[in-house]
């Protein structure tokens, strides 16, 4: 039987905290993760673009030897279109529970992945979501993080009056600042994706199938292993 490898793609250093949370649940399970740090943000790129970018770093991850891709970029999610032979391809699909339907939330994502989902119409039903396109806000905490410089949230983010029940944070990068981000806006709850990304996975019986090893190992490739490897020290350390 096949070993289960799981690649995880990003713009940058977005996915490490989604793939921190995948390593616990699947603790016998390698990882292999790619960042394309020199593209980050996908936000306010074009879908073409996004997309080609997007199979290249999936091609680097299954030439590295993985059998399974986790999009850990919404952008990235939203605007994948293709198909892998031989590969499951899992993208972060935007998730709120029903519990919430008709409760004030906030969605936080760049331009391209709140286009795409407003496009959707995956969150139709909840009628009292407000969309907050953040251009810059990824690319700050990418730099935040590498220069150890604390993050300005109030320079990115909009106060409001209304106090929203739930955030959704529709892009990775914002969950190294996910506890500031609660209280920046006083809400008590926050969605990322990344439970219905687990499910997703569990759920999968070619995946389920495959052999696990007693050894599992985080491995880094690409132009930016190393930065993405220190990236993921640093979040061992501070953020998890």
């Amino acid at each position: 039987m096949e070993r289960v490898k799981i690649g995880v793609f990003d713009s940058g250093i977005g996915g490490i905290p989604v793939m921190v949370k995948l390593k616990k649940e699947f603790p016998f399970v390698d990882f292999i993760y790619f960042g394309d740090n020199g593209n980050v943000p996908y936000g306010s790129r074009e879908s073409k673009e996004i997309c080609e970018l997007t199979l290249r770093g999936v091609n680097e991850l299954i030439n590295a030897g993985a059998n399974a891709v986790v999009l850990a970029c919404n952008t990235a999610s939203l605007n994948w279109r293709g198909e892998i032979t031989g590969v499951k391809v899992f993208r972060l699909i935007p998730h709120i529970p029903e519990t919430f339907r008709g409760e004030v939330g906030y969605f936080l994502g760049t331009p391209s992945t709140v286009s795409a989902l407003r496009a959707s119409g995956a969150f139709s039903a909840f009628e009292h979501i407000r969309y907050f396109p953040l251009p810059y806000l990824a690319a700050a905490v990418e730099e935040s993080v590498f220069s150890d410089k604390e993050l300005v949230l109030a320079d990115h983010l909009v106060t409001t009056e209304q106090k929203p029940a739930f955030v959704y944070l529709g892009c990775t990068h914002y969950l190294y600042y996910e506890g500031k981000i609660k209280r920046f806006f006083r809400c008590e709850k926050t969605f990322d994706g990344t439970d219905n990304l687990i499910k997703n996975i569990r759920e999968n019986k070619e995946f389920s199938a495959r052999e696990i090893c007693c050894k599992p190992s985080v491995s880094f490739v690409g132009a930016y292993a190393e930065k993405n490897s220190l990236a993921f020290s640093q979040y061992m350390k501070k953020w998890s």
